[in-house]
């Protein structure tokens, strides 16, 4: 249990009594599949769905281990009773795994003994200083003076209730926070209530003080909001000839006379919460505010582990909708081994090209594939098709990778630059940057490339000036020494070096001060061949840092019109 939020009653009639109870459980090892069909409500990945059980003897469909109903063993009328014939209200977030369950009583029965401990506590004797004595001026013995004085006149503004904190190893730690509403039957003509954060953990509790604070606020607010409408319209309906009840005149009707107190007021003090607030739906809704905050703080303090600052892959990859990242194939649990095996068949394919091919056909398709240019595979075999292009995009930055692994008709290269297609496709012969190639599988029926036969069916124009990374990556990949992690660890660094150089690139074209391409080429220590690389490498920079070289720049251009140039300054 990291936390648990409750709702406590101080019940004219049994004392201090836990209304509701909400937890989160949580599937630890991932393994349960819930039915989705067993939820009613939202089933969005990102907001949970929501069902409520109304036989006490259904067992909830939930995340996480068994659970054991616990029976309530305190005494209870309708003031301190909640959900009527639900036994409880269940929430279950898809994305986490976990199940939020709200109940009369908890399901366990460590957390019902530490929120019934709690209960006690935060509705008997801790008690909070009260906040409008905090504010007074003077000596310290004015604040004790001025507490005694305020509890009793500034009771319908809660401004004597207030936050707390309290709790020990042995029964857990608590965050509470204890209010009144306003009720026309009641005693004093007010209920008394607390919010209740438990956990075990208290730097979990002192490190959230100020969102449990906040969020349990808005609760009391939504409270006492709803209870005073019901207040006003009932104060309405009373037709005596005295003055109208106020919740501020409970201090001076507490000093009349017993006797002078039930003829004037008709006492009812096991009026269920429901009908103070006027709002029969007020359980479901207490239920959804606590969830959420459970929810929400604990996403918003979970761990991230990264391993150094995340590179522009990983941001591009979290930019990437579903269907790029299936046809990538970068949504598989054994990525690493898959790595391995295409970096194998790329290696097979620079060894054939090499072999078999013309003497200038493996760098001509290296500098195709990292100068932007379209790559097109002709197979009868579509595994073998795709796992050649997926092959290919190890050479290239993540977002320069757009791939179409199979379609049975050419795709413009402005959309993919590789391309997977049957045998004998049509393709444009005005398609001057596209690079064709026959893959017959030969038998091969495997993801391995070895044996199958590749043959060159259209070359585009060729330069003899190579960039610096392409007789890189030609050494990399005929290197017989060089073992499959080894290469996928040089390939990294050297897309890497070459996506920091298209950064750089990035930055000075956009700058204010207008820099040609030669001068931002010779900036960042690359030669005019390489001009094509860089133009073309960034595409594979992320949103986030396009957006944030932006951002900067309008900084930097808003300073430069605020700051005196020549003796003059520039109006803003």
């Amino acid at each position: 249990m990291q936390a648990a939020i409750a709702l406590c009653h101080f019940c004219e009639t049994h004392g201090p009594r836990v209304v509701i109870t909400c937890q989160p459980i949580r599937d630890a090892s991932n393994s349960q599949i819930f039915p989705e069909n067993s939820d009613r409500g939202l089933h969005s990945p990102c907001e949970p769905s929501t069902s409520g059980a109304t036989s006490p003897t259904e067992p909830p469909k939930y995340y996480g281990d068994n659970l054991t109903v616990v029976e309530d063993p305190d005494a209870r009328c309708d003031a301190c009773t909640s959900l009527g014939t639900t036994s409880y209200l269940l929430s279950n977030d898809h994305l986490t795994r976990t199940s939020y369950i709200s109940s009369q009583v908890a399901f366990s029965e460590i957390v019902l003994d530490r929120i019934r401990t709690s209960c006690l506590r935060s509705l008997s004797y801790e008690i909070s200083i009260p906040q409008l004595s905090l504010t007074q001026k003077g000596p310290l013995k004015d604040v004790n003076a001025s507490s005694s004085k305020t509890s009793n006149d500034q009771n319908e503004d809660g401004k004597d209730d207030g936050n707390i904190f309290y709790g020990d190893s042995e029964h857990g730690y608590t965050f509470a926070l204890t209010f009144r509403i306003p009720d026309t039957k009641a005693r004093g003509l007010q209920r008394l209530y607390s919010l209740l954060v438990v956990s075990n953990d208290p730097t979990f509790l002192l490190n959230s003080h100020d969102f449990f604070l906040q969020a349990l606020r808005s609760i009391k607010d939504k409270l006492r909001s709803l209870a005073m409408e019901t207040f006003r319209r009932e104060n309405q309906q009373m037709r005596e000839a005295e003055e109208p009840l106020r919740p501020e005149n409970a201090s001076r009707i507490s000093r009349l006379p017993p006797n002078l107190i039930s003829r004037r007021i008709s006492l009812d003090t096991k009026r269920t919460l429901q009908t103070i607030t006027g709002d029969e739906e007020i359980w479901i809704r207490l239920h959804r505010h606590m969830m959420w905050t459970l929810r929400a703080q604990t996403m918003r303090i979970g761990d991230v582990i990264l391993e150094g600052v995340p590179t522009q892959d990983m941001l591009v990859m979290m930019e990437m909708d579903e269907t790029e990242i299936e046809e990538l194939d970068l949504d598989s649990p054994n990525s690493h081994n898959l790595t391995l095996l295409q970096l194998h068949n790329l290696k097979t394919i620079a060894t054939t090209l090499l072999v078999d091919g013309c003497g200038d056909d493996l760098e001509m398709l290296l500098k195709h594939i990292v100068t932007g240019g379209q790559v097109v595979i002709e197979s009868d075999s579509q595994p073998l098709c795709r796992q050649f292009l997926l092959s290919l995009t190890n050479l290239l930055p993540l977002g320069c990778a757009k791939m179409c692994g199979w379609s049975d008709v050419y795709q413009h290269r402005f959309m993919v630059n590789l391309l997977g297609c049957p045998l004998n496709t049509d393709i444009p012969l005005d398609a001057e940057e596209c690079l064709v190639i026959r893959l017959l599988s030969n038998g091969c029926d495997g993801l391995l490339l070895d044996g199958t036969n590749m043959e060159i069916r259209r070359r585009p124009q060729f330069a003899a000036l190579m960039p610096k990374i392409v007789p890189r990556f030609k050494q990399l990949l005929l290197d017989p020494e060089i073992v499959d992690t080894i290469l996928e660890t040089t390939l990294r660094s050297t897309r890497e070096k070459w996506l920091a150089k298209a950064k750089q690139f990035y930055q000075l074209q956009r700058q204010s001060t207008k820099i040609g391409f030669d001068k931002a080429t010779q900036l960042v220590r690359a030669t005019p061949h390489d001009k094509m690389v860089l133009i073309f490498w960034q595409a594979g920079l992320s949103r986030a840092f396009k957006e944030h070289v932006h951002e900067i720049i309008r900084e930097q251009d808003l300073l430069n019109q605020k700051t005196p140039q020549n003796g003059q300054s520039t109006a803003c």
